[in-house]
């Protein structure tokens, strides 16, 4: 039986892969970094948490979840501030404030909802690489 820590993990994994394939790209294979809106080759993409990660109630919430260069997301001192503004501008202020709410809740992961998730992440990402 698998850790939760392990499920969190594959599951981090499974969010960023299905993400990166249903990504818009350029004529060059690129995607484009949600905060800084520059162009990186996918090895240079990551998900970025605009609430942090070790909030489980939104660490899996689409609203908080958007593709970002590492530099970007690792090493830029006010990313956290252009990303909140990009990120009001696509989902709107009100969506915003209820990431800060639910992170602000305690939420303990399961493996019934963790292992639920992982199987429609597969699901998902299977779907899409047969289309």
């Amino acid at each position: 039986m698998k850790t939760l820590g392990k499920l969190i993990k594959e599951l981090d994994i499974l969010i960023g892969k299905y993400m990166k394939l249903t990504a818009p790209r350029d004529d060059m294979g690129r995607i484009q970094c949600f905060i800084n809106k520059t162009w990186h080759y996918p090895d240079n993409i990551e998900v970025c948490h605009f609430i942090q990660r070790d909030k489980m109630c939104t660490r899996f919430h689409p609203d908080n979840l958007r593709l970002g260069s590492k530099t970007t997301n690792r090493f830029e001192e006010d990313h956290i501030e252009k990303f909140k503004e990009m990120l009001i501008s696509d989902i709107g202020l009100e969506r915003v404030e209820n990431l800060y709410n639910l992170a602000s809740d305690r939420c303990t992961p399961n493996r019934i909802s963790l292992n639920k998730d992982i199987e429609l992440y597969e699901e998902r990402i299977k779907h899409f690489r047969a289309t």
